[in-house]
């Protein structure tokens, strides 16, 4: 345990990692925590989708997601923020000659496919051998796809079943672009990840960025919330009402085993005491509001109904008593 260093914590390794591959200029490192719930998103802080609804160029909504991150960066409820989407990836477009491909009979659907095969890879089959399931897929080999060169040996069959070398029908012109392009609710869209700083929720860090986006997004951009954090929000308007609800069938279960609707009050006024002390611990001690919080409280509020029970039935039977 020694030997691990003056840093404990998960949450502030993984910023001391980060801080230290920030010199690094030829790549963006980050270093993170899995979500607690295994499946809702790949990192244990927020997550959002920042939507494009104008429809407009990749390499905009790039540098709006970049604007965007170092907003958030300046408010003292987050750590850091992140995205992998880049629109700078040298990439190779295909231009077609269509005209050409139909003087000489080739189907550029046809075409297009005989590429994709190549270069891209097709799928074939399934089959089970040995107790393990595998799949075919059909793709050239690494030497006969690694660079431009490679179209000299693809050919096309055209509709006289001549082969046709592909290199005559097609182009490649050197581009830059996304590897991938992301839609959420039809709109382009970047994923954004972060983590709250340490002594902040997750909750603060969802009203920093609401606050955020209303001064720094530009018009015809907006965000939807994915992950871990839309269920948060989705149960955490639903909490207020469940305790709410929780109460009313406490009191009147007191109500009917004491047969009086005054003596379930001293039980239940013990709860409110106890949950200000614990906001007042937690803030005194730099905790944030977290699950094992929530479990403690629900243990505390279960304790003190139990106290208060026993006094108070103490109570009235000592009152019965004279």
């Amino acid at each position: 345990m020694n030997e691990r260093g003056e840093l404990k914590n998960p949450d502030e390794i993984a910023a001391a990692l980060t801080g230290k591959v920030t010199s690094v200029k030829d790549a963006n490192t980050f270093f993170f925590n899995f979500p607690t719930v295994q499946g809702f998103g790949n990192v244990s802080g927020f997550e959002f989708m920042l939507q494009d609804r104008t429809n407009g160029p990749l390499d905009k909504l790039g540098n709006t997601a970049g604007a965007f991150i170092g907003a958030l960066m300046q408010r003292k409820e987050i750590a850091y923020a992140f995205t992998t989407f880049a629109a700078g990836n040298p990439q190779y477009t295909i231009e077609t000659d269509f005209i050409k491909a139909k003087q000489l009979g080739v189907s550029v659907s046809e075409l297009m496919q005989t590429m994709q095969i190549y270069f891209g890879s097709s799928f074939v089959s399934d089959f089970n051998r040995f107790g393990k399931y595998y799949r075919v897929m059909a793709q050239a080999d690494i030497p006969y796809r690694k660079d431009v060169a490679s179209l000299d040996g693809i050919f096309v069959k055209n509709n006289l079943g001549e082969m046709v070398p592909v290199k005559t029908l097609v182009t490649l012109k050197r581009v830059f672009g996304p590897e991938t392009v992301t839609r959420n609710n039809l709109f382009n869209a970047v994923t954004i990840n972060g983590v709250p700083k340490p002594g902040f929720s997750t909750g603060d860090a969802i009203r920093a960025i609401e606050e955020t986006a209303k001064t720094a997004l530009p018009r015809g951009y907006s965000y939807e919330w994915t992950g871990i954090t839309r269920e948060e929000r989705s149960a955490g308007s639903q909490q207020i009402y469940i305790f709410l609800l929780s109460i009313v069938f406490v009191y009147f279960l007191l109500a009917a085993q004491y047969e009086s609707y005054v003596l379930p009050l001293a039980v239940i006024l013990t709860v409110p005491t106890g949950i200000l002390g614990v906001f007042m611990f937690i803030g005194f001690a730099g905790l944030e509001n977290n699950i094992y919080v929530q479990i403690g409280l629900i243990m505390l509020i279960g304790l003190l109904a139990k106290n208060a029970i026993l006094i108070v039935e103490y109570a009235v039977q000592r009152r019965k008593r004279g």
